[in-house]
């Protein structure tokens, strides 16, 4: 029990790698906050959470909006009475279309993926710097590393991309 009367903040956990977060942390002895706009699936990994034997508390959260954040680490302080770990795992990446190329649905990408993580870790600092200990974990995609492989169709260069409905062309260099 590694974690054992610690306080973990997760954000994304409603599903996918961060409900294995959730529950794993809760294995390992950790209470478990999630902050997720899908409140009611959060609510039934609370559930799943409480049948490990540990504690777990739900709150709907848009990373990408401040006072969410800032709600969520309130939340978290008034509930178990300290925050020791933030696992910034929330993001769009799965759900996103590849034919808006639209600037709005650019920002909507950055302010969740981005602007959230650094929202987090901004609403959990105050707490953890009065208990002078605290970790920040951000998780990432391993479609940080490799790009969107296969979505940039050469064969028209004022095609704006990606564009991922039709099969990539590589022209002649």
């Amino acid at each position: 029990m590694r974690l054992k009367d610690k306080v973990a903040i997760i954000t994304g956990a409603s599903q996918g790698i961060g409900r294995e977060y959730a529950l794993r942390f809760a294995r390992e002895g950790a209470k478990v906050v999630i902050g997720d706009i899908r409140e009611e699936q959060a609510q039934e990994v609370v559930k799943e959470i409480e049948k490990i034997g540990s504690k777990g508390l739900a709150l709907k959260t848009d990373v990408s909006k401040e006072e969410d954040t800032k709600r969520l680490a309130v939340a978290a302080h008034e509930k178990f009475g300290r925050i020791d770990i933030l696992l910034n795992n929330a993001a769009i990446f799965g759900d996103m279309s590849l034919d808006d190329r639209s600037l709005e649905y650019f920002n909507k990408i950055l302010s969740v993926n981005l602007t959230g993580v650094w929202l987090c870790s901004r609403a959990v600092e105050p707490y953890m710097k009065r208990q002078r200990k605290g970790k920040i974990i951000h998780q990432s995609s391993t479609a940080a590393y490799m790009g969107n492989v296969g979505v940039v169709d050469t064969s028209d260069p004022d095609a704006p991309s990606p564009h991922g409905t039709q099969p990539v062309k590589v022209g002649a260099a």
